[in-house]
């Protein structure tokens, strides 16, 4: 959100709530050739003064639109219910979504403030994120419900990562080269093997659509996928 079109679009949503106020100053934007400032105006933007504690509003944590809280079933407020988050002070936790599943997935043994909690349950994440709300929390976070436990171990997720290469546009290849001056050398370089079994130079454009067998280096576009498909336990004696 620094810059470009995404970031005036969110301005303009949070001005249109009534989230932000806006003003106009008087600004330094330019210095020309001749070293000369040069003053213009410009619009800037401030938090209205209705929103308390707008800091409490942003995450240095996570920048991910979902994250799940984890919430301590044990604690006096919450009641042991797991319907929503009955009082703040029983969160213990919050976890970004692209990360829980390694973490705090059901059944999972996790440490907080020295006192081990097993995951008891969760809420299923939304088909698609975007909206509100999500959840019955009715908040921008799902919940996973912890309780204490005394087991003598501790959880790892078993996970399966496949990668996939959609577009190949660089790659390089360590070959070998001898001359009958010089010493044989390892030459890194951009090529592309033709019908003849001879090499040629690529440039960027000819290299986009390039595949190689064998590149040990490059560029292009991928897609990762990671899947979680259970858990092991782990014993402190022997890991």
């Amino acid at each position: 959100l620094l810059g470009g079109e995404v970031y005036y679009i969110e301005v303009e949503y949070l001005f249109q709530k009534g989230l932000l106020t806006r003003k106009t100053v008087n600004a330094v934007t330019q210095v020309d050739e001749k070293r000369m400032a040069k003053v213009n105006e410009i619009e800037v933007y401030s938090t209205h003064p209705v929103v308390k504690h707008p800091w409490q509003r942003v995450s240095l944590r996570s920048i991910e639109p979902l994250n799940y809280s984890i919430v301590d079933l044990s604690h006096p407020m919450q009641g042991g219910k797991t319907d929503k988050i009955y009082n703040q002070a029983a969160v213990m936790d919050s976890i970004p979504y692209s990360r829980v599943f390694y973490h705090a997935f059901p059944g999972a043994v996790i440490m907080h403030r020295g006192r081990k909690y097993r995951i008891d349950s969760m809420e299923s994440p939304p088909p698609f994120v975007g909206g509100a709300t999500f959840g019955p929390c009715s908040c921008s976070n799902l919940c996973a419900f912890a309780k204490p436990t005394t087991v003598q171990y501790s959880t790892q997720a078993l996970s399966l990562s496949q990668i996939t290469v959609v577009k190949q546009l660089e790659h390089a290849e360590l070959l070998s080269s001898c001359d009958k001056d010089e010493t044989t050398q390892n030459e890194v370089i951009e090529h592309q093997r033709n019908e003849n079994g001879n090499d040629r130079i690529l440039s960027h454009a000819d290299a986009e659509d390039a595949i190689t067998p064998g590149s040990v280096a490059g560029s292009g576009i991928v897609t990762v996928k990671r899947t979680v498909h259970g858990y092991k336990k782990l014993s402190h004696v022997n890991r």
